[in-house]
């Protein structure tokens, strides 16, 4: 099994020293560098789901690894390809001529005939064949591992299509039957007329179709978050500053990030942001993102498709931005909340809370975005900013 660890377990080639350098993680486990590339920051252990607080250039080279790799392999010789094959060098493991000797001198030799040969050769094919047995059963529990994620996500993709056809279908048949009694009202006053014997009648017919708006609007929410939608939800407000004032504070075409986490598991539904004190101004948010981490450049769950222009809002000084489709978060975990803004400048939440609850005990803890690579500076932190509001309904 020593032949095991010159492997990545996660793309199961050997490490080199050029693209698959082996990086040694906090927890004590080994990756390739080209694997460690695709995970989002900040980086967790593909195998114990450790915390890494360091950056990937950061990550100490696992020297071991190149021991190990150098023991086995301690030169790149070519194999003996001359005739009158005498020896077996047992680090090389192949035969060798006599001419070869002097190349193999210090690896440890036995002559063709030495009883101790087929043991050792023996040996090293129970080694490789254990190495390979380890790498088939890994791959294996990936495939069923992959195997359940995507049963999971048929399930899913059929209840909501299911679902989906039913609620259109409801909403059909409700305007159908809307538009059949409003037809029949209007054919039976058709007739009445019709029948009127007197020439000079003046009265005037007219059909008031009366539209429950909240009736529709109600179906086509519902469709917004299909798949969660329960009527019987409220939606809750945290606000994570006692006052919004109206300040001298530059801000235009700047990326505001706000790192979060929830006590409880939570559906986000919209966001609060601070409005422009100035009615000639305007302000846009160009991109809103979601991201599961506390990073700038962490998984993104959530993107909005449409740029969203932000309503001024002199009586709150806050604006709701809605989100087009509800983001699950769940407990313990930081989020992350990024816009990307444009134009006039806004008010400022001032006095923010570390923490806040909304009034169903959900407890929201708030901390500094860690910006990375080439992204702007922060706007916003645990002390003040723009992002105020968190809208949200729970299970």
């Amino acid at each position: 099994m020593v032949e095991s660890l010159t492997y990545c377990s996660i793309c199961f080639e050997e490490y080199d020293k050029e693209d698959r350098i082996p990086l040694l993680v906090s927890c004590g486990h080994t990756f390739c560098k080209s694997c460690l590339l695709l995970l989002p920051e900040p980086l967790k252990c593909p195998h114990c789901r450790y915390a890494e607080i360091r950056s990937l250039s950061e990550l100490p080279k696992n020297i071991l690894v190149y021991q190990i790799q150098a023991q086995l392999n301690p030169s790149d010789l070519p194999m003996c390809n001359h005739s009158e094959l005498l020896f077996y060098c047992k680090v090389c493991k192949y035969p060798i001529c006599i001419t070869c000797v002097v190349h193999h001198s210090n690896h440890g030799l036995l002559n063709l005939n030495d009883p101790e040969l087929p043991n050792l050769i023996n040996t090293h094919l129970d080694q490789i064949r254990s190495a390979y047995l380890f790498r088939m059963e890994e791959c294996r529990k990936r495939k069923e591992k992959s195997e359940a994620m995507l049963k999971e996500w048929r399930e899913s993709y059929e209840e909501n299509h299911q679902l989906i056809k039913q609620t259109f279908a409801k909403m059909r048949e409700n305007v159908e039957t809307e538009e059949h009694f409003y037809l029949e009202k209007i054919n039976s006053l058709f007739q009445k007329m019709c029948n009127q014997q007197d020439d000079n009648l003046q009265t005037s017919y007219k059909v008031e179709v009366l539209v429950d708006d909240e009736w529709i609007w109600s179906n086509f929410k519902r469709i917004g978050n299909i798949g969660i939608f329960n009527p019987s939800r409220q939606e809750c407000l945290v606000r994570r500053s006692r006052n919004v004032k109206a300040l001298n504070w530059k801000y235009s075409g700047r990326i505001d990030a706000l790192s979060f986490k929830v006590d409880k598991e939570i559906y986000l539904c919209a966001i609060g942001v601070c409005t422009p004190y100035k009615l000639d101004k305007e302000t846009i948010i160009n991109e809103i993102k979601i991201l599961r981490g506390q990073t700038t450049r962490s998984e993104v769950i959530y993107l909005h498709s449409k740029v969203f222009k932000i309503v001024v809002d002199f009586t709150s000084g806050v604006c709701r931005v809605p989100l087009e489709a509800m983001v699950k978060v769940y407990p313990d975990e930081y989020y992350t909340l990024y816009l990307k803004i444009s134009g006039a400048k806004t008010f400022k939440c001032v006095d923010s809370l570390v923490s806040a609850k909304g009034r169903d005990d959900t407890c929201f803890q708030f901390a500094n975005t860690i910006f990375v690579k080439d992204d702007e500076s922060n706007r916003t932190d645990i002390l003040c900013g723009p992002l105020v509001d968190f809208y949200y309904i729970r299970e």
